[in-house]
């Protein structure tokens, strides 16, 4: 699935006065949509597991405890996603390589991926 960045622009430009320089308000609780982080493009290699991991995700949840108690990571149960989400959740409920973390060893490099590709 691809998200158009374009669309934070657009809404800043539309309604400024919906932004503001700091946070308006202390969270209760934020969210983190794990399956957009899993599919992040990184820059370095060699990356082994323990630095993906790391980068994608223990990083970026450190930061959110620091102004939050509850952080809730999710991710896409590709059994349940709707036909109307998205055709490429769809082709990707049914293929593609299934991920086996038992399978592999934290110092390992993870795979090739296309934006790791160069």
């Amino acid at each position: 699935m691809t998200i158009d960045s374009s669309w934070l622009h657009a809404f800043k430009e539309e309604a400024p006065y919906a932004f503001t320089e700091t946070h308006p308000f202390a969270p209760s609780a934020i969210f983190v949509d794990g399956q957009i982080k899993l599919m992040q493009g990184f820059q370095r290699e060699p990356l082994t597991w323990d630095e993906f991991i790391y980068r994608q995700f223990t990083r970026h949840l450190e930061k959110c405890f620091v102004s939050c108690n509850v952080v809730i990571l999710a991710f896409d149960n590709y059994e349940h996603v709707p036909r109307a989400k998205c055709m490429t959740q769809v082709a990707n409920s049914r293929v593609g390589p299934k991920l086996t973390p038992a399978k592999t060893h934290s110092s390992e490099t993870p795979p090739k991926t296309d934006s790791t590709e160069n």
